[in-house]
């Protein structure tokens, strides 16, 4: 069976009813942790991870990969799935966001994400 594998930190357990349909209509979804990214390490190191990323990704049967997460990492795995021939996606939202200010004139944000599509890279 093939899979939809979600490469970021957004359980799929957590995304709406559209976004689950959505991302079956390519296979089982399986979710993956996308790995932490400390801020002090090398671009090279950020390789290295990705390449080791890329390893994993490639023992399931994806028909598709959404991927998201730290923005170096993501461009060096986005380039080495297409390289193998492998669609990755984004999911795009719209974001409503409300500001209000509590008695004591702290700001508070508050953001509602609703998931509209999957993009491609």
């Amino acid at each position: 069976m093939s899979v939809f594998l979600n490469v970021s930190n957004h359980s799929s357990r957590q995304w709406s009813n559209k976004q689950r349909a959505e991302a079956e209509k390519y296979g089982k979804i399986v979710d993956i942790r996308f790995p932490p990214v400390p801020a002090d390490i090398s671009a090279e190191e950020v390789k290295k991870i990705a390449k080791r990323t890329f390893e994993v990704i490639c023992q399931y049967d994806c028909s598709v990969v959404m991927l998201q997460g730290e923005f170096t990492l993501t461009y060096h795995l986005v380039n080495l799935l297409k390289q193998a021939g492998i669609r990755v996606v984004a999911a795009c939202s719209d974001r409503q966001a409300t500001e209000q200010v509590d008695e004591d004139g702290n700001s508070i944000k508050c953001s509602q994400f609703t998931f509209v599509q999957f993009r491609e890279y």
